[in-house]
């Protein structure tokens, strides 16, 4: 697993770069088991799952997702239990 981090201004490229580099990853198989994931803000979560729907295809989206931070620790907390914990009154 790795983690790389696209920065730069505003209209810069950067969603297209990733959104290109996922179509590429998919195209070339090279995602064995794992999911791609796209992190963004919470406010750009949709219009970035439309987008990356839109440049992947239908069969694309099953290898790659969207998440916003809060999702993120969701997931995190859902599959280590974090969400379970009872809280005392």
């Amino acid at each position: 697993m790795s983690l790389r981090l696209i920065y730069g201004r505003g209209g810069s490229g950067k969603s297209y770069y990733c959104l290109q580099d996922i179509k590429e990853k998919i195209k070339d198989g090279g995602n064995t088991g794992n999911k791609l994931v796209l992190m963004v803000p919470e406010q750009y979560s949709f219009q970035s799952e439309r987008n990356l729907l839109k440049v992947v295809g239908v069969t694309g989206i099953t290898k790659a997702e969207v998440l916003s931070f809060k999702r993120l620790a969701h997931r995190v907390f859902n599959e280590v239990g974090g969400l379970t914990l009872k809280q005392d009154k």
